[in-house]
């Protein structure tokens, strides 16, 4: 009986272990994530940057020419944005006042 309540004792103890392994393995995964994720996206943001200064320039070049062409803007989408992705904008509410 005492092998067995060791035997126990020293699985649960090794369980634990590797729930805490499994835990800090999960943790690190999340944190390279996130730096990636950062990283894509302040890049992206000074791409379009770049793209609107590039816009810039050749709506004044349209101007000159007296062309009505429409230009393409860029712009992030609601779901590259994380922190607007739980934010509820006043016209989403259908809510009559009384």
């Amino acid at each position: 009986m005492r092998t067995s309540k060791l035997a126990l004792c020293q699985n649960v103890a090794h369980v634990n272990l590797m729930l805490i392994c499994l835990q800090d393995a999960i943790y690190r995964i999340k944190e390279t994530f996130n730096k990636s994720f950062d990283e894509i996206y302040k890049q992206r943001e000074q791409e379009i940057a770049r793209i609107n200064e590039k816009n810039q320039r050749i709506s004044k070049i349209l101007e000159d020419l007296h062309s009505n062409d429409e230009m393409w803007q860029p712009q992030m989408d609601s779901f590259e944005k994380p922190e607007k992705l739980l934010t509820v904008e006043e016209n989403e509410v259908n809510i009559k006042e009384i």
